[in-house]
């Protein structure tokens, strides 16, 4: 069977037929992402380019948003998804116009980059957690809805280096509206109380006395807090995108706090989620720049600082003037903002932009590598189908050649 490697979603699943990449009836490991996403694309009709919603050439409105990025004071170039060419792209072309550089949180604030700033933090790969986990906590989050496959590719799996360890191994969701999942624990918390939950817990594993309250009385979370003190390799889950935005960063910060502090006896790690392919360009930026995103070339140099530099609070403050959004393989639509808007976009969409440019998708029709979820492991994705459409790598790569002529 001709397998290849699923670019929907980031554990970037490799047991996917070939043929079940392009028709969403093909047999294939369950997965309702990828099934949807193959469907509409099976569903889209052609995809041209638009200026204003006007179907246009593609010289036409590369003209356009070539002269749009020109004309901006403080562009803001956005990243959804795409692959590592797509990346080392855009790194270029916010350098070339001195732009702001950010993922597409949905206007969500950066909080896993404001602890990541800040405070060091032991992160697991999805090798580690699918082979070592004794103990897995999925906090305000079962994990399915960015990642359907993950209970059955990395904390279900079939088989594993140690036998023994998936045996034994517990799963336990805190929060709420969890759909039922065999051989998971759930532990009721409203997600208005996440943050105390987290704080209770972090207090009872470091012994601390904790004052009377409804949370601080519960049974279930000191039974839990034992079980991460006393567990051999405990692995602490969070998707910021899920937790409720006034306190996403506490509750991250808390229980980076937990890692921290069950590190000094065991061995416990962090696996933040990531709801698309941020950390392809997350590693990328690095590696070029020295620093991690949000950043700004604005001075000349690439300058990163999570909170000055959040793309959602400079297009709040009224400090962005046009946004240039990268969505390649991203089947939804950019977020609205100030300014014009010029939209590398998935071809099944029509997003209400100044300019838009349909691009190719990446492990679907162009090869591409890619960073999976762990941002450890670089994946080569080949194509599947035939496309006339340019990758996002070339689109943007004629947008930066225009501005240097």
């Amino acid at each position: 069977m001709n397998l290849s490697l699923c670019p929907f979603c980031p554990l970037l699943c490799d047991d996917v037929p070939a043929l079940a990449l392009r028709d969403p009836a093909a047999t294939a490991p369950p997965c309702p992402r990828r099934r949807a996403a193959v469907a509409r694309l099976a569903a889209a009709g052609e995809a041209v380019p638009r200026i204003d919603g006007r179907p246009a050439s593609r010289d036409e409105a590369l003209d356009r948003a070539a002269d749009l990025l020109a004309a901006a004071r403080m562009p803001l170039l956005l990243w959804a998804g795409g692959d590592v060419a797509a990346a080392r792209a855009t790194v270029a072309l916010a350098e070339r116009l001195r732009a702001g550089l950010d993922l597409d949180r949905g206007g969500r604030p950066a909080a896993d980059a404001v602890l990541r700033a800040r405070t060091p933090l032991v992160l697991a790969t999805l090798a580690e957690v699918r082979n070592r986990a004794d103990l897995v906590l999925l906090f305000g989050t079962d994990g399915t809805t960015v990642l359907p496959r993950l209970l059955p590719r990395v904390l279900r799996p079939s088989r594993a280096i140690a036998a023994e360890h998936l045996r034994t191994r517990r799963i336990v969701r805190i929060g709420e509206g969890f759909a039922p999942a065999e051989g998971v624990e759930d532990i009721p918390c409203p997600a208005d109380t996440l943050h105390r939950a987290a704080a209770v817990l972090r207090a009872r594993v470091k012994g601390h006395r904790l004052p009377p309250s409804p949370l601080a009385g519960r049974d279930d979370l000191a039974a839990l807090a034992e079980a991460l003190r006393t567990a051999r390799y405990a692995v602490v889950i969070w998707h910021a995108a899920e937790l409720p935005p006034p306190r996403a960063e506490p509750v991250i910060e808390m229980l980076a706090g937990l890692v921290r502090d069950l590190n000094r006896e065991r061995r416990a790690v962090a696996l933040p989620l990531a709801g698309g392919f941020g950390g392809t360009l997350e590693k990328v930026a690095l590696w070029q720049t020295g620093t991690n995103v949000p950043l700004s070339f604005a001075d000349g140099a690439p300058d990163g600082e999570p909170r000055r530099f959040d793309g959602a609070r400079l297009a709040a403050a009224g400090r962005v003037d046009l946004r240039l959004w990268i969505g390649a393989g991203v089947d939804a639509d950019p977020p609205a903002g100030p300014g014009p808007l010029i939209a590398l976009h998935h071809p099944a969409r029509r997003p209400d932009a100044a300019v838009a440019l349909p691009v190719a998708i990446p492990g679907i029709h162009t090869d591409s590598t890619l960073f999976r979820l762990d941002g450890v492991v670089a994946l080569r994705a080949r194509a599947v189908t035939p496309s006339v459409l340019p990758s996002a790598a070339e689109t943007l790569a004629a947008l930066r050649r225009r501005l240097d002529r």
